[in-house]
């Protein structure tokens, strides 16, 4: 962790409980150089909008007309208007839901924005929504009429995604874990059913898991980030806050985790919270730094490497792609996946498997040429499988027991 990053959890530890930052006149370090900085991190972890209302008095007007920082205000701006316009969309949306008596589980984003100081600041690219699989046709034909198209899927995915040419996208599942042996996650979903809370959302009831549920969900959906493209800070604030503003106890937490064998996990995600954004955790949980400083500084690294959900670093998907592929079967399903492992915009060669040679060109040049995530250089690293140093991240996820030692 560089000065700017460990400045960045600083203001983010700040801003997540409404505290303004307050400098001295003789504090030196405040230049617009410094706010650079620490606005391109911030955007690249999402959380620019988050900690823009608790610093920008202390940012001369004047430095806000130079790039980078002369697009923070524009960001600020059209990022309200579109959260605003969303909740108030979503709002009408649930409230046709209701009379059409379909049931759902708002999840992450809907409760989370909630939980901030400035809730629109707080973005959401999607809104993950779980439904009864037995609504699915209803609620298809209710988001067709209102503007919605449903991306293509396979037939066994658990996620149906709807996009829409002017509101947020949303994804709808009926099951929150394809693999669910991943986890030992059988049985999750009805347990989120059967122990819900309703929140006023714009008007209407919205049915939310208990917070000690939405925690281990939390939880459970960072450890698979981490194993397959990894998550960022935003991700630990969103954490911090649910358990801070429902004073939830954290040895429930990780007795309540334990089910789905990510104890070490949780415990190592705890204390990284406690050391960058200052949650006071309980004497029994506090860790040994001495004893555990190469990973937990592996960890950190990790985390401002991925950015949001692991975004930021093309480096970081080629490793995750390499340490998923380490052995020669494993190496040629990289570019000859089956078409079970194939994702949902193959999902011709799903349904119809003498098309699998064409998915596998489309899918070559998609990844070759449109991919975004990657330079062309770190998509030639999977090639010659010569990404940095792999082998390190599959130590550091043995040592929060992520991925087996087999």
């Amino acid at each position: 962790m560089d000065f700017i990053q460990a400045e960045l959890t600083k203001l983010l530890a700040l801003s997540i409980r409404g505290q303004f930052l307050s400098m001295s006149v003789d504090d030196k370090k405040y230049t617009q150089d410094y706010w650079c900085k620490v606005f391109s991190e911030a955007k690249e972890q999402g959380v620019h909008t988050i900690i823009y209302p608790f610093i920008q008095r202390q940012i001369p007007e004047e430095w806000f007309l130079t790039n980078p920082l002369d697009s923070w205000k524009g960001i600020i701006h059209a990022t309200c208007i579109y959260q605003v316009s969303n909740r108030k969309f979503l709002g009408k949306l649930f409230e046709a839901f209701a009379k059409e008596k379909i049931q759902f589980i708002g999840l992450k984003g809907l409760y989370l924005q909630y939980l901030y100081p400035v809730p629109q600041m707080r973005t959401m690219s999607d809104i993950d929504l779980l439904i009864n699989p037995c609504d699915q046709e209803k609620i298809d034909q209710l988001l067709r009429s209102v503007g919605y198209y449903m991306k293509p899927t396979s037939a066994s995915s658990c996620v149906q995604v709807y996009k829409h040419n002017k509101y947020i996208t949303l994804e709808i599942h009926h099951q929150l874990f394809s693999n669910q042996q991943l986890f030992h996650t059988e049985g999750f979903e009805e347990k989120l059913w059967n122990n819900c809370m309703t929140m006023n959302f714009e008007g209407t009831d919205l049915q939310l898991p208990k917070p000690i549920n939405h925690a281990v969900y939390m939880l459970l959906h960072m450890a698979k980030h981490f194993i397959y493209t990894g998550f960022g800070l935003r991700q630990l604030a969103d954490l911090v806050l649910i358990i801070e503003k429902n004073e939830l106890d954290v040895n429930i937490l990780i007795n309540e985790i334990k089910v789905y064998e990510l104890e070490c996990f949780t415990k190592m995600v705890l204390y990284v919270v406690h050391k960058l954004l200052n949650f006071q955790l309980p004497e029994n949980l506090m860790v040994d730094e001495q004893e555990y400083e190469c990973y937990l500084d592996c960890f950190i690294q990790e985390i401002f490497k991925d950015g949001l959900f692991g975004k930021k670093n093309g480096e970081q998907v080629a490793q995750h792609i390499l340490l998923n592929h380490s052995n020669k079967a494993q190496a040629l399903s990289i570019f000859f996946p089956s078409k079970n492992e194939l994702k949902d915009k193959y999902w011709y060669a799903t349904q119809h498997s003498f098309l699998l040679p064409i998915a596998w060109i489309h899918r070559m040049a998609y990844n070759l040429f449109f991919r975004k995530d990657m330079k062309l250089q770190e998509k030639m690293s999977i090639l010659i499988k010569n990404t940095t140093s792999p082998s390190i991240r599959l130590e550091l996820l043995k040592w929060l027991s992520l991925k087996s030692s087999n």
